[in-house]
This record gives structure tokens, C-alpha cells and sequence, in this order.
């Protein structure tokens, strides 16, 4: 399977990517470890919009966005696969069962079935409600509200990474 996914940066990590490789982010994020892109679900998220959102909420200045095809038979897309997000309910359900409400939060319970969810895959997709987005108008707010996060766990998977926009975060993209 391939995904297209959009990657928001500075101009300058940009390059580096692009000359060298992705670098993993840390733990905190909320898929764990891997490296982080926007994904399409149309008419329902647009990935190129969440990066462009992202590198103005970030303030990147000057700002460049990466699109790359992320490639694996591993991949566990709750987006575009009843299966998968049936799969993710029952592991919860089940956690909840076992360990109670009351054990860990919410949140907790989640992150430990990510864990459990990227021993077997290499790649993670997961609906995330976005941010406000300003620099949008309304209508385009309204479409790129949900947001699409891909995590790929080995960057083995990314594939034919170029440089699709770039600009400065005066400039409205």
C-alpha cells in the first residue's frame, strides 16, 4: 500500500531532509516515536492544508513542505479501513475490561495500544480533530477540520521525498 504524506518544516530542516533523512521525533508525540506526516482523506482532511497550517502555527520562517510516498504491507490505517478501527475499539474495550476506568486515563489506555498496535506495524493512521486554523477561510476551515496523522515507525517506508512548496510564514499559503 501507498500513502501520500505531507511533511511541514523549516526551509532549512527541509533541505536537510531532503539531502540526508527524516529524523524520528521523540516519545511525547502522541503516536510514540516515528516520523510524522499529514494525510488525505478528501473531501474530509486535506494533508497539504494541515501543513500548511502547521508550518504557520509553528511560526517556520522561512518554511518548506515535503510530500512523500510512504510505502509498507504493515500498515494500520483507522482512516480507510473498517477493520483497523474495529480493531482499535476492541483493544480498549478489552484494556478497559481488564484493568478498569479508574486504573489509567484515557489517554494512558491509548498510548498503550499504540505500543502494543507498532510492534506489528510499521506505519500508523489515525483520524485527530484539528487545531483552529486563522489563515483559512471559513469554508476551507470547515473542510480541513479533521485531520489525518500518519506516524511511520521505520523510514525504510518513506519513499521519493521532494520539496512541494515552500515560502515564508509572512506569505499566506
Amino acid at each position: 500500500m501507498v500513502l501520500q504524506g505531507y511533511h511541514g518544516t523549516s526551509l532549512q530542516a527541509a533541505e536537510s531532509i531532503l539531502r540526508d533523512e527524516f529524523e524520528y521525533s521523540d516519545a511525547t508525540n502522541w503516536l510514540g516515536i516515528g516520523v510524522y506526516f499529514w494525510g488525505d482523506a478528501k473531501p474530509y482532511a486535506d494533508g497539504l492544508a494541515c501543513a500548511r497550517w502547521w508550518v504557520h502555527t509553528k511560526h517556520f520562517s522561512p518554511w518548506g513542505i515535503l510530500k512523500s510516498d510512504i510505502q509498507s504491507e504493515k500498515i494500520f490505517d483507522c482512516v480507510h479501513d473498517d477493520k483497523c478501527r474495529q480493531t482499535f475499539t476492541q483493544m480498549k474495550k478489552k484494556l478497559l475490561e481488564k484493568f478498569g476506568a479508574n486504573t489509567c486515563t484515557e489517554q494512558e489506555y491509548i498510548d498503550g495500544i499504540f505500543a502494543i498496535i507498532k510492534r506489528k506495524f510499521d506505519v500508523i493512521v489515525f483520524f485527530t480533530k484539528g487545531d483552529a486554523m486563522e489563515h483559512l477561510d471559513a469554508a476551507d476551515r470547515l473542510i480541513v477540520n479533521l485531520q489525518v496523522q500518519i506516524c511511520v515507525s521505520d523510514t525504510k517506508c518513506i519513499m521519493r521525498t521532494q520539496l512541494l512548496d515552500q515560502g515564508d510564514t509572512n506569505d499566506r499559503a
